[in-house]
């Protein structure tokens, strides 16, 4: 039988009598007895085996018996502890169980109340060993609980963050369709355009060389000056066209590689005056260049630089409707970093929402001024890839009706370079 399973009194008293007594009376009720007559000799006791109920008296050779129960009160919580007093012990009594006893037996005792009393301590002792079971099962429960709301918590939180980033993948996911599919309106449009702007100078080319063609020999001298000045600049127009088309597809392959040399910007900025002085001159517009006195060198793609002001030189032209209004080109010396050309008009002007996509491909902003002044809606996109590569930055300032600023930036050096 296990420790549990007994029903174990250690009897604490210095009267032999009495504990040979006090035994006798409960031989019958199928307790073990352990008798002992100091309070060393208890705690030995208690420390050596399971004792269910202990039996104290007040008065010990060694020491109080309420040093012995305040002993079990902290060391022995499974113990129920009673108390035996005289009737001239009463108020000590009384505190031994203000201070933990279950009760207490006085002499001389009455058999059958002592029994009663056992019993009930018997009982307690069980009832607080299983009150003691049930809260190592509720603290245990209560353990495995915060475990899985823990778990649980850990769980939400994950799922919450998956969620978010769900949501946040699938917002990502509807903006990219949302911007391929505009794409993809652009390029339909940019494919319907550009089929009609090839086919312009195209058809007016093909029907001045047959109006020539078929022009008698007398006729033929008086008009073939004026036929051809039409077919040249048709073909120029067509040239351009392509050679846009051309440079793009490089670009769009990354296939664009710098040929990087040292020249002055400003004989650049001049070359673009005179290729588009005709331009200015044929819409009554008036054309002006300033710059510093000193030369402006830089180390750049000529070429890829001079692309961009012609860009931007003609854009102005082409949008610029109001005669002797003024297309001014400017270039600046920002010292030892960068040089800026900034090249403005006095035309249309470009609507603040539109400024920020001005300089994406195929993004023609006023459908009605295209038609009018053709082009392909490349030249702005061209123009902002070239000034990426040579590490530059450009942008526009605008407002409508009163002319635009398109501005850009680069380094004097490359650094790379």
């Amino acid at each position: 039988m296990s420790d549990f399973g007994l029903s174990r009194i250690l009897l604490i008293d210095d009267e032999v009598f009495f504990c040979e007594t006090f035994k006798d009376a409960l031989a019958d009720d199928g307790y073990e007895l352990v008798v002992v007559h100091t309070g060393g000799e208890a705690l030995r006791e208690l420390s050596r085996q399971a004792i269910q109920v202990a039996i104290i008296d007040l008065q010990l050779p060694d020491m109080s018996g309420l040093d012995v129960l305040k002993t079990i009160r902290n060391s022995h919580l499974e113990v129920c502890s009673i108390m035996l007093t005289g009737h001239a012990s009463m108020e000590t009594a009384i505190k031994a169980l203000n201070q933990g006893a279950y009760a207490y037996i006085t002499k001389p005792y009455q058999v059958e109340e002592v029994r009663a009393i056992i019993r009930n301590a018997f009982e307690q002792q069980r009832l607080s060993r299983e009150n003691r079971r049930l809260l190592e099962v509720l603290q245990e429960s209560n353990r495995h609980l915060m475990a899985a709301k823990y778990q649980l918590e850990q769980f939400n939180r994950e799922l919450e963050s998956k969620v978010e980033k769900r949501a946040k993948e699938l917002a990502r996911e509807r903006q990219k369709n949302e911007r391929l599919t505009e794409l993809d309106q652009l390029k339909s449009e940019f494919l319907a355009m550009i089929s009609h702007e090839l086919k312009t100078p195209l058809t007016s080319i093909i029907g001045y060389s047959t109006y020539l063609l078929n022009l008698s020999p007398q006729e033929r001298m008086s008009e073939i000056v004026d036929g051809l000045t039409r077919i040249s600049r048709n073909g120029y127009i067509l040239l351009d066209l392509i050679n846009k088309l051309l440079e793009f597809s490089k670009i769009e392959a990354g296939k664009v590689d710098l040929a990087l040399e040292q020249f002055d910007l400003k004989e650049v900025v001049e070359e673009v005056s005179l290729i588009t002085a005709p331009m200015a001159r044929e819409k009554k517009l008036q054309l002006a260049f300033t710059s510093p006195n000193l030369p402006v060198l830089v180390e750049a793609d000529r070429e890829k630089i001079k692309q961009v002001i012609l860009n931007l030189v003609s854009n102005a032209i082409k949008f610029t409707e109001k005669p002797d209004s003024q297309i001014l080109i400017q270039l600046e010396d920002k010292g030892n970093d960068f040089v800026q050309v900034t090249v403005s008009d006095q035309g249309i002007g470009i609507p603040k929402q539109d400024q920020e996509v001005i300089f994406e491909s195929f993004r023609q902003l006023d459908p009605a001024a295209s038609r009018k002044t053709g082009g392909t809606g490349l030249g702005l996109a061209i123009a902002k890839k070239f000034i990426d590569i040579h590490q530059g930055k450009i942008w526009v300032e605008s407002e409508l009706q009163q002319g635009s600023r398109f501005i850009f930036q680069i380094p004097r050096r490359q650094p790379w370079a």
